[in-house]
């Protein structure tokens, strides 16, 4: 969303519509009227060319009050300091990316039930995160526009990256009109700005 503007600018007569998919299948992309999708996965789809646009890279944040506070989150190595605090995840049985449970794992560190706060989407999840209510993983590529202004800092130094990503589908990507669609996208991902550490 936060490079919709910009892709209006660019392509300011085409019928660009957003559609979102209930179902990590994406089966109400598989239509002739879609163009192009975003979708997360491992870039397998059948009888779609697929572009990765970022591989899926999780890490921590909070406010930048919330870490201000709690000066063991301000170490790059914060995994366990981690295990003490409230932790803001998604709950949405449909995505199969990083969960706090898995991002931890990989640091030999355990979530308990009661740390867990579940959120029915991101948008909501975010916005907890900017209130200060915890830390709430997020994703490289995907989420680094929340950063420009200061709000939300990375807590520590540490990611997890999986063979998942974030991909631009397409029945044939190098066609018009898509062809500029894909353009745009990895020229955008290409200006991906660096985070905002503390």
């Amino acid at each position: 969303m936060p490079r919709y503007g910009a892709l209006r600018q660019r392509f300011p007569d085409a019928d660009i519509r957003i559609v979102t998919a209930s179902a990590l299948t994406y089966a109400e992309f598989d239509t002739p009227e879609i163009d192009l999708s975003i979708r997360f996965g491992d870039g397998k789809w059948a009888n779609y060319q697929a572009e990765m646009l970022y591989r899926e890279r999780a890490y921590p944040a909070a406010s930048r009050a919330y870490v201000s506070k709690h000066s063991e989150l301000q170490k790059a190595d914060a995994a366990e300091a981690l295990q003490s605090h409230r932790l803001l995840d998604l709950d949405n049985g449909r995505l199969s990316g990083l969960s706090w449970r898995r991002w931890l794992f990989e640091f030999g560190c355990t979530a308990k039930h009661s740390q867990l706060a579940k959120f029915p989407s991101h948008m909501m999840l975010t916005q907890a995160a900017l209130r200060g209510e915890g830390v709430a993983l997020f994703w490289h590529g995907i989420h680094d526009d929340l950063f420009a202004g200061g709000d939300l800092v990375r807590v520590g130094a540490q990611s997890v990256e999986t063979n998942a990503g974030f991909f631009l589908v397409a029945r044939a990507l190098e066609r018009q009109p898509v062809q500029g669609l894909v353009d745009f996208f990895l020229k955008s991902r290409a200006e991906t700005h660096e985070l905002l550490v503390l």
